[in-house]
């Protein structure tokens, strides 16, 4: 109990809400299929180039209560997915966004002239509808970047300058040995051999790092990423508790790890082995699940 009621304290304030992670994932989109209908050559550009990691974007952000500002960094990928680090008003999460996209609804209605953080210069406008979402972009013609982003139920976003693009060949990039790379954890006092719990290596990432997906859904949970120096270590974010616990004659560290969601992640860390033995996951409504390391 103790252990709870400090991790709770120490998350105090720093939480986003589950209507800002779903905007963070749109935008997230939004930015994607912009830049990947230039860079692909989609629009009649032979380019064939894509997002490398290195790109970083900031949005300025009207029309969202609580929300001032929207980071972007683009920090890792496998052959699919690239893998994002956001950052909403200081708290940060992470996603996985997908390199190619279905682009029918995708329209260009015309050009006109516009201020931007690079000056005045003609934009192109796109809108975009699918039945469920609509929105309109003004994008760099060049590159695809949306300098400004109105999306329907009144949010606009406004690009901030000093942003970096990067971009690679498409189809240069090649997978690392690390990806894929899973432990698989039992949740104890059950019988059902069903539920587990994974912690799967799912991007290669800047300085050498990975991405981890810690996978909760056979027992109705979340899947929560972040970052790691190694392929099944603790996130780079997470923090130690300063409590042990001993099991199967080790002890372990208890470290705690949020995404800014209402889940918290507790890490239990063999510090002499580098190994995760067990995971929790504490699902914010007083339920507790713990998973155990199966060999």
């Amino acid at each position: 109990m103790q252990l709870k009621n400090k991790i709770k304290m120490d998350r105090s304030g720093k939480i986003s809400t589950i209507l800002l992670a779903v905007i963070v994932i749109i935008v997230v989109v939004i930015v994607a299929v912009a830049l990947y209908v230039v860079l692909s050559g989609d629009n009649n550009n032979e380019t064939e180039q894509e997002i490398a990691p290195g790109t970083v974007v900031e949005y300025n952000v009207e029309g969202v209560p609580g929300m001032e500002t929207l980071k972007m960094e683009y920090i890792g990928q496998n052959i699919d997915n690239y893998f994002i680090k956001s950052t909403v008003d200081g708290a940060i999460a992470y996603y996985m966004s997908p390199k190619d996209y279905n682009i029918d609804d995708y329209n260009f209605v015309g050009t006109q002239e516009m201020s931007t953080c690079d000056g005045d210069m003609t934009i192109a406008i796109v809108e975009y509808s699918d039945g469920t979402i609509s929105y309109t972009e003004y994008d760099n013609p060049e590159t695809g970047l949306p300098y400004m982003i109105e999306y329907s139920g009144g949010m606009i976003l406004t690009l901030k300058g000093g942003y970096v693009l990067k971009t690679q060949d498409m189809g240069s990039y090649r997978e690392s040995d690390a990806i894929g790379t899973t432990n698989t954890f039992a949740l104890v006092y059950t019988t059902e051999t069903d539920y587990t719990a994974k912690s799967v290596c799912v991007a290669d990432c800047q300085n050498g790092q990975y991405g981890i997906m810690y996978d909760f859904t056979s027992v109705g949970g979340p899947e929560v990423y972040a970052v790691s120096d190694s392929p099944q270590g603790l996130p780079t974010d997470a923090e130690d508790s300063g409590y042990t616990y001993t099991a199967h004659e080790v002890t372990f560290e208890v470290w705690y790890y949020t995404d800014n969601s209402s889940f918290m992640v507790y890490l239990y860390y063999d510090p002499d082995s580098g190994i995760i033995g067990d995971i929790g996951l504490d699902l914010g409504d007083g339920t507790m699940l713990l998973f155990e390391l199966m060999a």
